[in-house]
Parts: structure tokens; C-alpha cells; sequence
């Protein structure tokens, strides 16, 4: 593979003039394309481009190595007798992706579905959001900022009352903990109940400190926020964020859990650049059969499912997945001129966590940490040769505070705070040049994440191009009244935060420039945090919900509590659709649970009991303390 950035060259044509523009800026770009734009896994993708056989055929077909993609890959083909294929739509992961200062530079680039959302009035004029989502090996998490995050033990306790018994806080929490390689000592020592060591994802806080996350502590705990381990099943307090990253290197779900196995399995084949467009089902029976797919050469190629096709194509790809294989609403399909076969509520109760930045601070020398390209060029040579330095952590993005905002929620945050370093003139004058590591920065602005939306959207096929087009997605955010009430309640308790003393003491100037476009009202009013929430809202990419689960009788429901799809057998969505509430968290710590909880469903339902050979650990972390054949022998 060979991973190519976003139009940047486009973008200085545009607007020549913004230093970020400059010859010395744009050498510094083709310097990272040249040394990190191609893949530590090319060797394995050869193989994976072989010529299929007219007769492939699997036990399980696995479609899309995003987060649950990677580690159901990773679980089911721990049992040797099981052929297990994993089909991805995109190619390797590129070596950029491994430098933790340069995830936004993988937004808009070659491994980005880059979606959009259908225009909505939010008040301001009609709104379209970006959405990044990764297609490539490692989905959303090659792409992510590695944030660990679980969310709150009465999150997942709502999904069993819901009617889906076995998903409570205390079943998950061992296939959490599964997964887990917990680096840190003193977030292991303060909350050793709820981690684990041993597991394959590895989960630390940065050793390079940023030299402003000390001063953003203080601050929190100025505002009387008191320090805790938001991943131990409570959440309201401050902390260091804990991260999804290795020895100064991020780590996705590829690099976590295929790339130390790939090659070692025969029983697993991975095949990159490999869209599934259709899962066949047999129209009588309901059987699923095997899946289509187009290959990187465009040929149309079926493979054979003996046992079960199981979807991980992400919240977006997933529901078009299965509505272009003739399940999801009825209307809409036959609109489409798609054969019905079962009629549920695909992409429907679409779930997002919108983001704004309501407050903003000028940093001073002192506290500024932007510096010349030939210094940034330098760290990037440095990071190469040793994972250390600025380019191995984020910048301003190491410490959150949570917020509980609902007088009558006991102790579960409603809000999300951090602060995000920014370069002002580009933030200013363009979105687009991502490439400037996030170590960089002489602006910070104080994020606020609503983490309780009642609004939902849906999600539909494109009506002019079903297959390879872009699904329509409809936001609707700020769709519920009580939204806007909740992120108003939010910057009213925050406000506070730009009075800090701490902060002024440390370089950090509140600005109080007005929002473009909210001049016209009375700057910190009622009415101007309204202008600046529809003006500034946007996507905290924390996609689910679209094949939600439910029990049978759930009108809203896609899959049962098991994860396989209402009335078809043979077919199970395994990934962040399957949420029927958001976890107050980024999703992908619950993506990787899902997955794994998953897995061992699978297990239970396909394998005969043992009395011989086990994996210790696999056995302790099973609530019912059944033993199943989990490692490879």
C-alpha cells in the first residue's frame, strides 16, 4: 500500500498566503509521505491478494477488520479447526498511523470513508458534518486519538433492562478486562478490581508529558474537580487520560490484535481491498449463505459461510450492509428496488455525542508550544529513531473532567471537558491542514462533549447509487429540545474555568472575541451561547446504534441480546451499532468488548464443552464459569 494525504497542495493553492502554506511547511508534509506512507504489514497483503478459489468456502466470514473486526478475527481463530475469512474494504495499515501526533493528518487522506451528513438546519443555515471513519485495516481505530474511556457501570445496566440479559456492568466488565494489558501502576494500583494485565491491547498514559496537562490538572481541581479513574465504573472527577498506545507508538485494533498473530494461523485468511456488497440468504429458508465481494481488481467474488457471516463493518457500513442484502425497513427497500427478506428497523436510532468549543485562551510564550518547521521536522526524525518526544503524545489532550450536570443521575457525568491545542491561523482560515502535529499549538479551547443526547438520527441508502455510494445520514442533532438545555446547563457550570487563576498565572489569556456569525448578541448571554452551540456544534465521532440491540417484541431492535439478526439465521452484527444507548464514553473501549463478549458467544453456541485443555484466563473472565476452547493449541 501506499498511503496518500488529504488535497492539502489544493487547499495552499486556495489560500497561499497562511504560513502553514510556506515551501519549508509543505517539505515537512512530503517528508512524512516519504518516510512513513507505507505499510508495516505489505508482506502479509501479498499473500492476501492471491486468486481466490471458485470454491472458498469458511466456517466464518468476517466483514470489516475495524475494532470488533480485528478481534473477532483474533478470538475465533484461536479454535485451528474453524477457516476463518476477514474481509476489509481498505488496505494496510499505513506506518504514519503509528506516529501519536499525527492522527489528524490520516483525516480526509486515502484511508478515510470521509463521509458527510445530509444538510440540516441547526438554526444558523443549513449544516453538513464531516465524519472520519477509517477504511483500513484497524477501521476507526487507525484513525482515532486513542482515547480508553469505557463510560459509566449504570450505562451498560441500562442496556440489560432494556431486555438483553448478560450485558450489565458486571458481565462486561470481564471482557474489558479480557482485553486489557494495563501498563500504568498507579491506575492499576488505584483500581485493580477493574483492570487487567496480560491482554493484548496495552493501555497507558503517555510517557512524554505535554508541558501544559499539569497546569490544565490544577486547573481542574481549582474548580473543585477531584481526581479519579474514570474507567473503574464512576466517572464524575478530573483525570490524565489513559491511552490506547505502546512504547510512543499508537496502537489500533490491527496493531493490537492481528498483526501479533498474522501469519502464525493458517486457519486465518485476511483479504484487504475486499468490499462486501451483498451477503446472500437464501430467500426460503433465511439462511445466510456467503457473502459478495468486490476485489481490488473490481471482480465480483463469492465466497461460502458454513457456519456464520458476522458483520463488523462499523455504524455506517454495517446498516447499508444489511439493507443492501434485502433487511431493513420495508418501505425503503422496496423504494430501492431491493427484494425484502425481513423487514426491521436497519439504521434507524442513529446515536452520536455532538462536540463544541465554547471557550478559548491565547497562550503566551510561556505556555505556547509551537515552534519552527526545522524543529518540528527534528522531533519527527527523533520520533523515528527512538518513539520518544513531542510526536509520541497529543498535545493539550491528556486530562478530561467530567461533569454531572442532572441533579438526579448519582454520580453519571452528563458532560465531557478537555482542552484542545489549535494553531490560530489555521483554525481561522482553514479546517483542512491537519498535517501540523497536535504537539503543536498557541491556542487551546476548552471542549464540551454531550454525552447524554436524546436526539436520534437514521441513516438510508443513496438513492442514486445504492452499492458504492455514500449512505444518507441524517444528524438530527439538536433534534430534542433537551439537548441544547443540557450544553447550556454545561458552559453556564464551566464558565468558571476562564476565571482560573491558575491559568492566567501559567500564560492561558481567555479570549472573549465573539463567535463569527454571534456578534450580535451580548457576549456570554443566554442568547450567545445559543449562536455559538449552532454555530460551532459538531461530530465527536462516536457513531452507534443503527443495528441496535433488543429482545424479540422490540420494535426498535436489529439483533437479539445473542447479537444475531431477528429473523435470519446464521447472521450476527457484531460492532458499536449494536449499542442501544451510547456508553457516556468515546466508543471504542465498548466496540472492543462487544467484540469480545461476542466472540465467546459465538464459542458457546458452536463448540462442544471441555473438560481438557483451556486458557485459564478465558475461563475465569466467563460470568458463568463455563469452559469453552479459547486459545490456539
Amino acid at each position: 500500500m501506499y498511503w496518500v494525504p488529504g488535497d492539502y497542495l489544493g487547499t495552499c493553492t486556495a489560500s497561499p498566503m497562511l504560513s502553514s502554506c510556506q515551501p519549508q511547511v509543505l517539505t515537512l508534509l512530503r517528508l512524512i509521505v516519504q518516510l512513513l506512507g507505507y505499510s508495516f504489514d505489505d508482506h502479509f497483503s501479498d499473500k492476501s491478494r492471491q486468486n481466490p478459489s471458485p470454491d472458498d468456502d469458511f466456517d466464518f466470514v468476517i466483514v470489516g477488520a475495524g475494532a470488533a473486526g480485528c478481534v473477532l478475527a483474533n478470538r475465533l481463530s484461536e479454535v485451528k479447526n474453524w477457516k476463518i475469512l476477514l474481509l476489509e474494504a481498505g488496505d494496510e495499515e499505513p506506518a504514519v498511523a503509528n506516529v501519536p501526533a499525527l492522527a489528524r493528518i490520516l483525516r480526509l487522506s486515502s484511508i478515510d470513508y470521509a463521509y458527510h451528513t445530509q444538510p440540516e438546519f441547526t438554526g444558523l443555515g443549513n449544516v453538513s458534518y464531516y465524519w472520519p471513519r477509517g477504511r483500513v485495516m484497524g477501521g476507526s481505530s487507525t484513525i482515532n486519538t486513542m482515547w480508553y474511556v469505557r463510560g459509566h457501570k449504570q450505562d451498560y445496566d441500562d442496556w440489560a433492562r432494556l431486555g438483553n440479559p448478560g450485558w450489565s456492568y458486571d458481565e462486561v466488565l470481564p471482557y474489558f478486562k479480557k482485553s486489557e494489558d494495563a501498563r500504568d501502576p498507579e491506575v492499576f494500583t488505584r483500581s485493580p478490581e477493574t483492570h487487567s494485565r496480560g491482554g493484548y491491547m496495552t493501555v497507558e498514559r503517555y510517557p512524554y508529558q505535554d508541558k501544559n496537562t499539569k497546569i490544565i490538572r490544577n486547573a481542574w481541581r481549582e474548580m473543585g474537580f477531584a481526581e479519579t479513574d474514570y474507567n473503574s465504573g464512576v466517572q464524575f472527577g478530573m483525570s490524565k487520560l489513559q491511552f490506547n498506545s505502546i512504547h510512543g507508538t499508537h496502537q489500533s485494533a490491527n496493531g493490537a490484535f492481528l498483526r501479533p498473530i498474522r501469519g502464525s494461523r493458517p486457519n486465518l485468511t485476511i483479504r484487504t481491498n475486499s468490499k462486501v456488497v451483498k451477503i446472500i440468504i437464501d430467500p426460503d429458508s433465511k439462511r445466510v449463505v456467503g457473502v459478495q465481494y468486490l476485489d481490488s481488481k473490481s471482480r465480483l467474488i463469492s465466497v461460502l459461510a458454513k457456519k456464520e457471516v458476522i458483520v463488523s463493518a462499523g455504524s455506517v457500513e454495517s446498516p447499508k450492509l444489511l439493507m443492501l442484502s434485502g433487511i431493513g425497513p420495508a418501505e425503503e427497500l422496496v423504494q430501492a428496488d431491493i427484494p425484502l427478506l425481513k423487514d426491521l428497523p436497519v439504521g434507524r436510532n442513529l446515536l452520536d455525542h455532538p462536540i463544541l468549543y465554547p471557550f478559548t485562551f491565547k497562550l503566551n510564550e510561556q505556555a505556547s508550544t509551537l515552534v519552527s518547521v526545522d524543529k518540528m521536522r527534528d522531533d519527527l526524525i527523533y520520533w523515528l529513531s527512538s518513539h520518544q518526544g513531542p510526536l509520541s503524545a497529543i498535545g493539550s489532550m491528556d486530562a478530561i473532567a467530567y461533569y454531572q450536570n442532572c441533579q438526579k443521575c448519582f454520580g453519571r457525568a452528563d458532560i465531557q471537558f478537555g482542552f484542545t491545542g489549535f494553531i490560530s491561523e489555521i483554525e481561522k482560515k482553514t479546517s483542512d491542514l491537519k498535517f501540523i502535529p497536535s504537539s503543536y499549538y498557541d491556542e487551546v479551547k476548552v471542549s464540551l462533549t454531550l454525552l447524554t443526547p436524546k436526539s436520534r438520527g437514521i441513516l438510508t441508502l443513496n438513492k442514486t447509487e445504492p452499492v458504492l455510494g455514500q449512505p444518507l445520514i441524517y444528524a438530527n442533532y439538536l433534534g430534542h429540545p433537551q439537548d441544547m438545555k443540557t450544553i447550556l446547563s454545561g458552559i453556564r457550570a464551566m464558565i468558571g474555568i476562564t476565571r482560573s487563576t491558575t491559568l492566567r498565572e501559567n500564560g492561558f489569556e481567555y479570549s472573549t472575541v465573539s463567535e463569527p456569525g454571534c456578534e450580535n448578541h451580548v457576549f456570554e448571554s443566554e442568547e450567545y451561547f445559543k449562536c455559538l452551540v449552532r454555530k460551532t456544534l459538531n461530530s465527536a465521532f462516536h457513531i452507534g446504534g443503527t443495528c441496535r440491540m433488543g429482545p424479540v417484541g422490540d420494535t426498535d431492535a436489529v439483533v437479539n441480546p445473542r447479537l444475531q439478526v431477528h429473523g435470519i439465521n446464521g447472521l450476527r452484527v457484531i460492532d458499536g451499532s449494536i449499542m442501544p444507548s451510547l456508553p457516556r464514553a468515546n466508543t471504542y473501549a465498548a466496540t472492543i468488548m462487544v467484540a469480545e463478549k461476542g466472540s465467546d458467544m459465538i464459542k458457546q453456541d458452536w463448540l462442544p464443552i471441555m473438560t481438557a485443555t483451556y486458557n485459564l484466563w478465558d475461563y475465569l473472565s466467563k460470568p458463568n464459569g463455563r469452559i469453552y476452547v479459547a486459545q490456539y493449541f
